[in-house]
């Protein structure tokens, strides 16, 4: 299918240079690289650090369903890699087949994901009968979308939300998605509350950054091992 019409600014925990991690070069570390325009740089780096603190405060209230220690997710969210991306859809006629979409049907990979859109429309989420709903901007909000990582933390209790973008007519489309990943060493594996006899954990153990490198190689080609010939 055609990739999607779509153009994305990327960032993530600045960790400097001299940071263990970045030293050890462990992968989704290291440093933000921005853009040499006035006042961007500080405006965004604020701007990270506050939507991962209104991630861990919806995180915080979901212990409480989920049957965990109150800071559960506080303990696992230092030093994060969670991401936040700005997205720029260019209008619907720019596309190079009737195909292209602004943003394939796809479920994000972490926690839980915020996500402020502007007013051009187009988000589209999949609900429980199969079917494609327009989840219209509402001023002053954020939608807010479950990711691959909840769901085998919580035995898929909380499951991912299948979303799309249909590029509007006419009209440039900008959103700002913040995607909450914890520390990368986070074990990933069924919380005890979420299972019993009769409900085995679905899902097997792994970590945030072995469960993050699966999911990028899966849908970035040039991340894909070449195939021995």
């Amino acid at each position: 299918k055609p990739s999607d019409l779509k153009e994305t600014f990327d960032m993530g925990l600045h960790l400097p240079a001299d940071h263990p991690e970045v030293l050890a070069e462990k992968p989704l570390r290291g440093s933000n690289r921005h853009p040499d325009i006035a006042g961007w740089e500080p405006l965004m780096e604020q701007h990270y650090l506050d939507m991962q603190a209104l991630a861990q405060t919806l995180l915080r209230a979901m212990t409480l369903a989920l049957g965990i220690e109150r800071d559960f997710f506080d303990r696992r969210f230092k030093e994060p890699v969670s991401v936040l991306r700005l997205i720029h859809y260019p209008p619907r006629h720019t596309a190079s087949s009737d195909e292209q979409q602004g943003a394939g049907a796809h479920t994000d990979y972490g926690c839980i994901t915020l996500l402020y859109q502007d007013s051009a429309g187009g988000l589209q989420v999949r609900n429980v009968q199969g079917q494609w709903i327009d989840a219209p901007p509402i001023e002053g909000t954020f939608v807010v979308n479950l990711g691959d990582m909840m769901a085998r933390w919580s035995n898929d209790r909380y499951r991912s939300t299948p979303h799309r973008v249909i590029s509007p007519l006419g009209v440039d489309r900008y959103s700002m998605p913040f995607f909450a990943e914890p520390h990368p060493d986070t074990r990933i594996e069924c919380l005890p509350g979420c299972q019993d006899a009769g409900h085995p954990p679905k899902y097997p153990v792994t970590t945030c950054a072995e469960f993050l490198l699966s999911r990028f190689a899966d849908t970035y080609a040039y991340r894909r091992e070449p195939q021995a010939s």
